[in-house]
């Protein structure tokens, strides 16, 4: 068992990042990624997500770094078991208010403490945010959170912009 005394990301930054909410196409966001793009990005990574649930028959679902939940309300059927994990209590509070049944969540900076088994743990825009010393502990976590032959989806959102002074720049140019 791999042992680790990461206290998490920085977890009061993704409280600030909860209360800095923008509305794009009536929904609400909380990236710094432009959001256009992350709006496109998101519904490619979610019809994947879902069209590997459906031929799969995966019913035991996890999203590791689930945030405000958007994911999780996305993808959900009522057939599905979604377990949502998140370092970030405001965060957290904030899926929450999405109330689905055979849906649960944890404040967790360790990984999955739920004691239950998954068919897949998926995770977006999260491992960008762990640093290289850490990523080792929670990938064994998650594999530790697999029934045999389950499958981990890792979706890292990278935009063809860089943030400077306050403005996005295109890199291609």
């Amino acid at each position: 068992m791999y042992e680790s005394n990461w206290k998490g990301a920085n977890i009061s930054y993704w409280d600030e990042r909860a209360n800095m909410e923008y509305t794009y196409k009536k929904e609400k966001f909380y990236t710094i990624t432009p959001i256009p793009y992350y709006y496109a990005r998101r519904k490619i990574i979610i019809r994947k997500i879902k069209k590997i649930i459906k031929k799969n028959h995966f019913k035991y679902i996890c999203d590791f770094g689930c945030g405000d939940g958007e994911y999780i309300k996305k993808i959900w059927e009522k057939e599905l078991y979604i377990h949502g994990v998140d370092a970030s209590p405001s965060m957290i509070d904030i899926a929450k208010k999405l109330q689905y049944d055979n849906v649960s969540y944890e404040v967790s900076e360790k990984g999955i403490t739920e004691d239950a088994k998954f068919d897949m743990i998926y995770s977006s825009a999260v491992w960008a945010h762990i640093d290289d010393m850490h990523c080792q502990y929670l990938m064994h976590n998650i594999y530790e959170h697999l029934f045999n032959g389950g499958i981990f989806v890792i979706c890292e959102q990278t935009a063809p912009f860089r943030y400077g002074g306050g403005v996005f720049f295109e890199t291609n140019k």
